[in-house]
């Protein structure tokens, strides 16, 4: 029967850069609640894409346009549907 090996201590196992006396520089900073708003070139492009990207809005006709074009098209249709029927009483008759 041999001998148990002793714990090593908590320190013992440490790396020797965590237990330096100086903490690492920083070079980024935590963000606030007064930077939410802020202009950043993020915010541009992606106002820019939206810009660019969403559809034109929808031109639409004035309502003297769309009467005319309603009369003109159910006009032909009735006027077609007229000659169609008296040329099919002179086939017949």
């Amino acid at each position: 029967m041999g001998a148990k090996p002793k714990p090593k201590a908590a320190e013992a196992d440490a790396t020797p850069f965590i237990s330096s006396p100086e903490p690492a520089p920083r070079s980024a900073r935590l963000a606030s609640a007064e930077d939410l708003g802020g202009e950043s070139p993020a915010r541009r492009l992606q106002d820019q894409l939206r810009e660019f990207l969403s559809p034109p809005a929808p031109t639409r006709w004035s309502a003297r346009k769309t009467v005319a074009f309603v009369a003109l098209t159910c006009g032909s249709f009735w006027i077609a549907a007229a000659l169609l029927f008296q040329l099919s009483l002179r086939a017949l008759g």
